[in-house]
């Protein structure tokens, strides 16, 4: 025990430093820079500022110098509000989102781990449905959607909440942004704590001390987790509840360069994941579980759950619409403007109504549909194709070789991702510039054609680079059990070479979890695209996906509440059915997990399960 503590401390140490070595690689990887937006800054003073800042440095001593700053807790002065230090700023907004954290994970624990305990105590009994709609709620409403709803329903409507701000001496005031804010957590604590009741044995299920003890079990392995989703998603939710706590100041320090907001930022929100994992996993460590589920036929138990039939239905239909749909020619053009025409309610000549100028409302969400739809599937395949090959070689490869493997995704999984997304889109959007004129100069295509188009890669990048390593420790977890299995280590016995045990038995058995891994990550990757195009980092005009139309929606709530409920609708479902697919696919396709620590593993992430 007490190796293990010191090994998942050291790891600690590890995380907090290449965190910070990111952080620092990403600013200084931002393009523009404090000053793009002063055009008419004197000469004298810009150079005062970079050498006070240490601009000028090279990229070594100005990490040296903010190492020996971290060492001396001195996060500097902001490069945007001139004679503000960083500490002062952090520590006025700081409170503001630790309380709307600690709010929202109340809230996910007191209704999700409940619910789920009744849930397995009665299956089939209307308190298991409950558990099962939380769920679904909490997996297909992203906080892009559940917020504004909620504010217009109760704050503008009703009038029974405030539908902005955030006061600690005004407990009304929480309700709505914990309530946005903890849903998701709310159905992770729910699905962990039902399925570890359920997995329980029956002599165990009985004695109400075990039974406590695997619902404490639960609740820490998604813990850390659910707290990074959380402490991640507070970006979002004081944008939409306009909380000035760390995401605004966030937001503007990426719009306007201001590297020491960035770094402090990001290095708060990293520790206090790091710090909340630590403390789960020292707590697991001491309760050290262990169960194993029984498995079946994979097709019958696949026809046997008309949830899973249900999300390849819905998916299959939603998929077809998108790509058929405007092809249709009774569907009308979703680029002509009709200002006559806006705001229309749904009629004849428009099904689900018209948008602020007048566009037909159905047709600009199908198209929107093919945007997210690629978007989604683009960046999962780059995702897997990173992804997949590390896992198989962490898990297949052992050793020395397979633990580093491991520890660099166990690292990676610690990073506040949303954050880290904000920053890749930011660093690698002026690329698609270069990209339309290197497509001109080596194809025949016009320039309205291409120009869309390639503004979609460095967004495709950047959310691929940050899915594939919770995706690679999936599929390491099943290529190690793999590995390991009787009919490998006989092939060894009969001298196979490694390669053709790779081939022949170790593939054909991971691939069935490579495609479910790929499925459970896409919700993930369209979770982090409509979060982009609602703060504006993503999809650019023209083009429009799903997000953008709910940002739009969002903006334009009062006038006409479909353009949000609309697209909303749409992405809801999706992410849903393709929840509902993956889990059902988890089972029938690999029925025995790997014998290892649920909580260790970086498949234990509530982003995965919900985006």
């Amino acid at each position: 025990m007490p190796r293990r503590i010191l090994q998942r401390l050291l790891q600690s140490l590890l995380e907090c430093f290449v965190l910070f070595t990111l952080t620092f690689l990403l600013v200084k990887a931002l393009p523009g820079g404090p000053f793009q937006n002063d055009r008419a800054i004197p000469d004298h003073l810009r150079q005062e500022t970079e050498e006070f800042h240490g601009l000028k440095q090279t990229a070594w001593d100005q990490f040296t110098r903010a190492l020996d700053n971290l060492a001396h807790l001195d996060a500097g002065t902001s490069l945007r509000l001139e004679g503000h230090q960083v500490s002062e700023i952090i520590g006025q907004a700081l409170p503001f989102s630790l309380e709307l954290a600690l709010a929202a994970m109340l809230f996910a624990a007191g209704i999700g781990i409940p619910a789920g305990t009744i849930a397995a105590a009665r299956p089939k009994s209307f308190a298991c449905h409950g558990a099962t709609i939380l769920a679904m709620l909490g997996l297909g409403l992203p906080s892009v959607v559940l917020g504004p709803l909620l504010a217009d329903i109760f704050g503008r409507h009703l009038r029974c909440l405030p539908a902005i701000g955030w006061d600690l001496s005004r407990p009304e005031t929480w309700i709505l942004p914990a309530v946005t804010l903890g849903l998701l957590g709310a159905a992770c604590w729910c699905r962990a704590t039902r399925a570890a009741l359920l997995e329980m044995p029956a002599q165990d299920s009985a004695r109400p001390r075990h039974c406590l003890r695997a619902c404490l079990v639960a609740a820490l392995a998604s813990l850390g987790p659910v707290f990074a989703a959380t402490l991640a998603g507070s970006v979002v939710v004081e944008v939409i509840f306009r909380i000035p706590g760390l995401g605004p100041h966030f937001l503007k320090a990426v719009e306007t360069g201001d590297a020491p907001v960035i770094q402090c930022n990001v290095l708060l929100y990293g520790t206090l994941i790091i710090t909340i994992k630590l403390l789960a996993d020292l707590a697991r460590l001491w309760l050290d579980p262990r169960s194993t589920p029984p498995g079946e036929d994979a097709w019958g138990r696949l026809r046997r759950n008309p949830a899973t039939v249900t999300g390849m239905v819905v998916l299959a239909t939603i998929t077809l619409a998108c790509l058929v749909g405007p092809l249709v020619p009774l569907l009308p053009d979703p680029g002509p403007q009709d200002p006559s025409a806006a705001n229309a309610p749904p009629c004849g000549a428009h099904c689900f109504g018209t948008d602020h100028l007048g566009r037909d409302l159905l047709a600009r969400v199908l198209c929107g549909g093919r945007i997210s739809l690629a978007v989604g599937f683009a960046a999962t395949l780059v995702a897997l194709a990173i992804g997949a090959p590390w896992g198989i070689v962490a898990g297949c490869a052992g050793g020395r070789t397979g633990a580093l493997l491991t520890r660099i995704v166990e690292v990676l999984c610690a990073l506040p991702s949303l954050v880290i997304v904000i920053l890749l889109a930011a660093i690698l959007a002026p690329a698609a510039a270069g990209l339309t004129e290197w497509t001109l100069a080596t194809t025949a295509w016009r320039r309205e054609t291409v120009e869309p188009l390639t503004t979609l890669v460095p967004l495709v990048l950047a959310i691929g680079a940050l899915s594939w390593f919770r995706l690679a420790g999936r599929i390491r977890a099943q290529a190690q059990s793999v590995a390991t299995s009787e009919s490998v280590r006989a092939a060894h016995a009969r001298g196979c070479g490694s390669f053709r045990i790779l081939i022949r038995q170790i593939l054909p058995k991971v691939l069935g979890p490579i495609l479910t891994c790929a499925i459970l990550t896409m919700p993930t990757v369209m979770w982090f695209e409509a979060v982009l195009s609602f703060l504006g980092l993503g999809v650019k005009p023209p083009l429009a996906s799903w997000g953008g139309l709910i940002e739009s929606g969002a903006n334009r709530l009062l006038a006409n509440p479909f353009p949000l409920l609309i697209p909303a609708a749409f992405f809801s479902a999706t992410v849903l059915a393709l929840h509902l697919l993956g889990h059902g696919l988890r089972e029938p396709i690999d029925p025995t997990p790997p014998a290892e620590d649920p909580a260790r593993s970086p498949d234990a992430s509530p982003t995965d399960a919900a985006g």
